[in-house]
């Protein structure tokens, strides 16, 4: 189950992150002053790395300050998966559940960071290219498609709930998650899941396919370009 939490974290993080990095990437390549970051492609996957390991330091940091003396584990799917792994192995208590699920917090941070950096470090660099412009177009819609819908989903996530012991449907336009109760059971609704992927895949499609027409309908702009 923590795995599919990962997934979905994943998208949702990655609906924010994506135009964000896009945006210092795009700032980096027209501004002297930021040329250090679009540079070389190490360093540009370095330094989102360690942004993610950051912000993993700061969440463990802000709960052992906030609970100290006690230890409480860390929240969303890495306390889950730590709570697993070590329940698994018959070696849980609480000081091991949170280093484990600072550890598996990490990694995923670190992992996301240079996963969607990765990605818009090659989407820049075929975009350049006007032979390979058709398919960067389509990556664009495709990741567009993806960040508008995790956007809308984010903020239905957040929002408060409107009783205790109810479960909490998650999920726009179609339900992929029913989340609550006194025992905080998670139900993944797997018809919502394929839906909300195919309804991501299909706009994405379309839009590229509109996006290359209409190039080809004005190649003096896209020479310009």
């Amino acid at each position: 189950m923590w795995l599919l939490d990962l997934f979905v974290y994943a998208w949702l993080t990655g609906a924010v992150c994506l135009p964000c990095i896009a945006l210092v990437y795009s700032a980096g390549t027209k501004w002297k002053r930021l040329h250090f970051l679009t540079g070389s492609r190490k360093r540009w996957l370095l330094i989102w790395g360690s942004l993610g390991l950051l912000e993993a330091l700061v969440i463990a940091g802000l709960l052992w300050a906030t609970h100290f003396p006690e230890v409480v584990p860390v929240p969303g799917w890495a306390g889950r998966a730590a709570f697993s792994a070590l329940n698994t192995v018959h070696a849980y208590n609480v000081f091991a559940d949170f280093v484990l699920g600072f550890i598996f917090r990490a990694i995923g941070e670190i992992a996301i960071g240079v996963t969607f950096a990765a990605l818009v470090w090659w989407i820049f660099s075929v975009h350049r290219k006007t032979a390979e412009r058709p398919r960067a177009r389509y990556a664009i819609a495709l990741l567009a498609s993806a960040c508008v819908l995790g956007i809308a989903n984010r903020i239905v996530a957040l929002r408060p709930p409107t009783c205790d012991d109810c479960f909490v449907p998650h999920g726009v336009p179609f339900t992929y998650l029913y989340e609550g109760g006194f025992v905080s059971r998670e139900v993944f609704v797997w018809s919502g899941a394929v839906g909300n992927t195919v309804l991501i895949v299909s706009i994405g499609v379309i839009a590229g396919w509109i996006w290359n027409r209409l190039s080809r309908n004005h190649p003096l702009k896209t020479a310009k370009s």
